[in-house]
């Protein structure tokens, strides 16, 4: 934005000052609520995603294939609520 109103500074320091450091939050979350984003709160996919695995294998001691069993069942999982949240969003 700045670089493209470079011309403008008082411009941009009157929507910096009155409107985005006042009212970012709100417009972010405005925007990120009307983004279909399958029940991820946060901002970063992947953080998420490691958070929902950890919880789902509790442990560091099981077997490969226990945990494999277990990533499996959190991917299925996964894909079942993907699925819906699109039946739910689609005309």
């Amino acid at each position: 934005m700045e670089s493209d109103f470079s011309k403008y500074p008082k411009a941009l320091t009157y929507v910096r000052n009155v409107w985005l450091d006042k009212y970012k939050e709100k417009i972010v979350s405005t925007w990120t609520n009307s983004v279909m984003h399958f029940g991820n709160m946060t901002s970063n996919k992947v953080e998420s995603s490691h958070s929902k695995l950890k919880k789902h294998l509790r442990t560091s001691q099981d077997t490969f294939k226990s945990s494999w069993t277990k990533v499996y069942a959190l991917l299925e999982l996964q894909l079942v609520e993907i699925k819906a949240s699109l039946e739910r969003n689609l005309p």
